[in-house]
């Protein structure tokens, strides 16, 4: 991009900046006449940055968090502020799977489910329960009501198990 370096830079950028914990985000700068980028992003695992759009910031707690942009050039710099930029929702609350029977239950209360055998998403499996055919591990996907993702797995499930059968066969 062409860069008038006989002018004062003016920082500018933006980001995806409603997270949910343990996610990350990446940076577009739009500075104009800039030669060269400081980023500071207060709550994240990488707390600075020079590339020029830093990418995969990532955000492990919930929280608002505060990110500056000094823009740079031969004449001089130019410094922008965003208090409380990035919002970083709280954790969805923890997920577990009861068996009763052949059955499988999640806890209620998060807008979506998605349950999955030996690691394959179950086609049509999305409520918060689900009948087990086969034995087998599964876990399930819940998503709450700010898109944010809990898992919750149950291993070695025996389903259909029935009875021995008695031998009825006499041998005399």
């Amino acid at each position: 991009t062409y860069c008038d370096t006989t002018l004062l830079p003016q920082a500018l950028f933006n980001a995806v900046n409603m997270l949910c914990p343990g996610t990350c985000t990446s940076f577009n700068n739009f500075s104009l006449y800039a030669t060269s980028y400081q980023w500071t992003f207060n709550g994240s695992t990488m707390v600075s940055s020079t590339d020029e759009n830093p990418q995969n910031i990532c955000y492990n707690n919930p929280g608002s968090f505060d990110v500056t942009l000094i823009a740079e050039n031969n004449n001089g710099s130019d410094t922008i502020l965003l208090s409380n930029y990035i919002a970083v929702y709280p954790y969805p609350p923890p997920q577990s799977i009861i068996q009763n029977g052949d059955t499988l239950f999640a806890l209620q209360g998060a807008q979506t489910y998605q349950w999955f055998f030996n690691g394959m998403a179950l086609n049509g499996a999305t409520d918060y329960y689900y009948l087990a055919s086969q034995s087998g591990d599964y876990n399930v996907v819940c998503i709450d009501g700010n898109g944010c993702e809990v898992e919750a797995a149950i291993f070695s499930v025996l389903a259909g198990t029935i009875a021995p059968l008695e031998n009825t066969d006499k041998w005399v």
